[in-house]
């Protein structure tokens, strides 16, 4: 039991970090121009 809930906590933390990182690049897979090719800094999302 122990072991399911520090996976599943592990998995969800992942999740949430990636989710933090697509944000603040402004990468949408949604978007017609997809990811920007180079990053410089912070500049947040660009996408429409």
């Amino acid at each position: 039991m122990i072991r399911h809930v520090l996976l599943y906590g592990i998995f969800s933390i992942a999740v949430v970090g990636l989710f933090i990182l697509t944000a603040a690049d402004g990468y949408s897979p949604f978007s017609t121009g997809g990811a920007r090719t180079v990053s410089h800094g912070f500049y947040g999302p660009t996408h429409k």
